[in-house]
């Protein structure tokens, strides 16, 4: 169960930068004495001169310590991806229940590498948090974002206008609601003897990924018939690895092993995103255990794996060296 790493300059980086509290150069935004939002790896190089200051990861810090990663599979990557804008953009709202988030969705339009004031298409979004769950509860774009909170009652002023209906236009992400969602589209499909097949994942991605699922609609005996429907639906999409995950997180139809996944290739290594550019000096052996945190695209996978000091690492890793 050993981690390889190749030189002892990446072994002293990395328990630094895996520390239970924010690093020196993260940005905090602190809720309450227990519980803060953690942004961290700033852009750097190619990526600030292009899309200018940001972070490429943010995260909840519950009172309990439990870590919850916001948007983990919207990372940033060469070809697009959610940029966090920080604490300074970012507003707690009076009663500490709701954070206000800035962030920027970038993506690159057509083929070919991204290129700076040519091909990047970039749109600004206010999503906003529970500070409860980390569930993500809307996400605005457009005059709205521009507002602030007023009062004591969660009021958000755009101006003189009351702008609370529309920052808090909920849209369920309930498992029951998803997956009827996904049924209904595809009755329709079918009546009108449409060629296009509906699939459940337009249905995860539109409510922010499985992560933000199982937030927002905590695992029960009430849901779990909703969760098995989806991670059905998920395998036959040929999307094991989420389908896995989903059983998993939400105690459905998998073996009870505690959430452990072993790593089955001789060699694999470890990632800063999802994609082959951002290759560490760090991999994993054959039998080494990890904890899937989100499933990302493309068969990338966001993990954490514990040495034998216990310390957390979270970084990406590819599908297909999991059992």
């Amino acid at each position: 169960m050993t981690m390889r790493i190749k030189n002892l300059v990446t072994i002293t980086s990395i328990t630094a930068l895996f520390a239970s509290h924010a690093m020196a150069g993260d940005d905090v935004l602190q809720i309450n004495r227990q519980s803060r939002i953690e942004f961290s790896d700033p852009l750097q190089g190619w990526d600030r001169d292009t899309y200018g200051a940001g972070w490429k990861r943010a995260r909840l810090i519950k009172p309990s310590g439990e870590i919850v990663e916001l948007l983990p599979s919207e990372r940033l990557t060469s070809i697009g991806g959610t940029i966090f804008s920080g604490a300074f953009y970012s507003s707690v709202s009076p009663s500490r229940k709701y954070v206000f988030l800035s962030t920027i969705n970038t993506g690159v339009v057509g083929d070919g590498p991204a290129q700076a004031g040519k091909n990047i298409h970039s749109r600004a979004y206010c999503p906003v948090i529970s500070t409860e769950s980390g569930c993500i509860l809307s996400s605005n774009t457009g005059e709205v974002c521009g507002g602030h909170w007023e009062g004591k009652k969660d009021l958000w002023r755009y101006g003189v206008d009351d702008r609370t209906d529309t920052m808090f236009k909920w849209t369920s992400f309930k498992a029951e609601d998803i997956w009827g969602s996904f049924v209904k589209s595809e009755n329709f499909a079918k009546s009108v003897d449409w060629h296009f097949e509906p699939k459940i994942n337009d249905e995860v991605v539109r409510s922010f990924g499985l992560n933000n699922i199982l937030a927002c609609d905590p695992p029960s005996a009430k849901n779990r018939g909703a969760y098995l429907l989806v991670a059905r639906q998920l395998e036959v999409e040929g999307r094991g690895i989420e389908a896995k995950f989903l059983r998993r997180k939400s105690n459905v139809g998998a073996k009870q092993n505690n959430g452990v996944d072993r790593v089955k290739a001789d060699k694999s290594w470890l990632y800063d995103g999802p994609e082959d550019q951002a290759r560490t000096r760090m991999y994993l052996i054959k039998g080494d255990e990890i904890e899937v945190i989100s499933p990302g695209s493309s068969g990338w996978v966001y993990v954490e794996y514990k040495g034998k000091n216990k310390m957390a690492i979270r970084k990406w890793i590819k599908g297909e060296s999991i059992e």
